[in-house]
């Protein structure tokens, strides 16, 4: 499973996710009711890796709290939307 990279900033953005740029990775932290929560996660600068890959998808997961690389690549992606994800956390305590 692949997700296109500039796909997965865009996508993040429109989500809840605010763009922070820190050295090499461009760090996403999700902000619900106007407060920052648990859930991010970073991708890197790197023009050489268009695609994020399983390896990453793993790691993007954890970072987000979510429980399979699918949901993650949905989020990445655009089939799962803010709202989904918001009540998905809800659903788990995070917030």
């Amino acid at each position: 499973m692949r997700v296109d990279r500039s796909d997965a900033v865009r996508s993040l953005q429109k989500k809840g996710f605010h763009l922070v740029k820190s050295g090499d990775h461009l760090y996403f932290h999700h902000e619900f009711e106007g407060k920052r929560t648990v859930p991010y996660t970073k991708i890197s600068h790197s023009k050489k890796r268009k695609d994020i890959g399983n390896d990453l998808l793993l790691s993007m997961r954890k970072q987000l709290r979510l429980d399979t690389n699918r949901d993650t690549a949905d989020l990445l992606s655009c089939p799962m939307d803010g709202d989904a994800f918001n009540s998905i956390m809800k659903a788990k305590g995070i917030f």
